[in-house]
């Protein structure tokens, strides 16, 4: 089945020692420690550009936020002449704990929360003894920004090499407004302040997707003379864009695999093929080595948390049976989830929603068949194989 491939130097810790190395050199030209600007490009930089802006702009926020909070507690002890009473310091310290994570929560940056946190108290309890504690606050949130800054900069222009695989694209991407769903195949939308009846390009639930107001992403439909001129393909989920397309994960697993990233020395990979009473999304050989591919197209996050399926899906549970059949027969067999999101911590099988389908997941997981998850790079018009997501059974 396929490996991995590892690599003691990756673009990622290339890029890493970049952005802390310049980081010093900015702290060595202002005669400044470079501490914290070093720190924020380390955890800031990730193994691909949206993850690296994404974690960026989080630990911007967080450090603002929390830099913030703490100048106004100091300062409003200091006012009250009250800076001297820790017990009083400790009480307001705590319950201001609330209102950053509050605040973190209406920027929709909940990620933020905790470094928000981490910020406040350092300078509310570390440094409230210094002889300005508030101008520690404002250094802190500079150095900072300085790291994230260089840390993007870096990333940008040292782009990431996404293994080979091939961009999907959609032509004549258009924003527009989701207002309602009549039922699963169609969807109304506002663009340029008119009312259209488009195709959403997924019959699934989707409901934690298709919120009335979120920003939605549409494409000219193929077909000139069908009744609904667009195709809905992706949705801005609170900052987090998703494609929606139901026949994209076939296709940029297709491009991946015989990119070379699935099997080494793939010499065929044809899709639908019967076996059983089953038909399976991709057969493929590579040598004297044989195997099916079930793929599986994933929406469902939670807090990062990515999960299959939305919906009870006992076709689904059939296909994972017979992928462990097939190891009998001597094939190879392996269910691949396509996450059409970035950012992702991990996949599990959703249990909540349909726990027979991760029951057979984890059987089958034991019998030999391998479970992959993948995370794609999305824009409104792309759709790209992105990274391994680990995968939590």
């Amino acid at each position: 089945m396929p490996k991995q491939r590892h690599h003691w130097v990756g673009m990622r810790m290339v890029k890493t020692v970049i952005a802390v190395f310049i980081c010093g050199i900015f702290g060595y030209v202002r005669g400044e420690p470079a501490f914290y600007s070093m720190i924020a490009a380390v955890i800031c930089m990730q193994n691909s550009t949206d993850k690296t802006i994404t974690s960026s702009v989080n630990r911007a926020i967080g450090t603002l936020v929390g830099g913030l909070y703490g100048i106004i507690i100091l300062y409003g002890l200091e006012f009250f002449h009250a800076e001297n009473l820790d017990l009083l310091r400790y009480t307001l310290v705590s319950l201001t704990i609330i209102p950053l994570i509050r605040t973190a929560l209406v920027l929709k940056r909940p990620s933020s929360a905790s470094l928000s946190c981490v910020v406040f108290l350092c300078v509310t309890v570390n440094h409230n003894t210094d002889s300005s504690p508030a101008l520690f606050a404002l250094q802190r949130m500079v150095d900072t920004l300085a790291g994230v800054a260089v840390t993007c900069v870096i990333d940008l222009l040292l782009p990431y090499h996404t293994q080979g695989a091939q961009i999907m694209t959609y032509p004549q991407v258009l924003p527009a407004r989701f207002l309602s769903r009549p039922n699963r195949f169609v969807a109304q939308v506002e663009v340029d302040g008119r009312t259209e009846t488009v195709h959403v390009k997924n019959t699934g639930r989707c409901r934690e997707l298709l919120i009335p107001g979120r920003t939605v992403y549409l494409t000219p439909g193929d077909n000139p003379k069908r009744k609904t001129p667009y195709d809905l393909i992706a949705v801005d989920k609170d900052g987090l864009l998703v494609n929606m397309d139901a026949q994209a994960p076939n296709q940029v697993f297709a491009e991946w695999a015989k990119a070379g990233h699935f099997v080494p020395g793939l010499t065929l990979l044809r899709p639908e093929t019967t076996w059983g009473n089953s038909r399976f999304d991709f057969y493929w050989e590579a040598g004297d080595r044989r195997g099916f591919v079930e793929v599986k197209g994933c929406t469902l996050e939670e807090d990062g948390h990515c999960r299959f399926p939305d919906a009870p899906t006992t076709r689904g549970v059939r296909h994972l049976q017979e992928l462990e059949a097939s190891l009998q027969e001597g094939y190879e067999a392996a269910v691949c989830f396509v996450i059409q999101m970035a950012g992702m911590k991990d996949f599990a099988p959703n249990d909540a929603t349909h726990p027979e389908f991760g029951a057979a997941l984890r059987e089958a997981a034991r019998a030999g068949v391998q479970v992959l998850a993948m995370e794609c790079t999305v824009t409104p018009d792309t759709l790209t194989m992105g990274e391994p997501v680990a995968v939590k059974l």
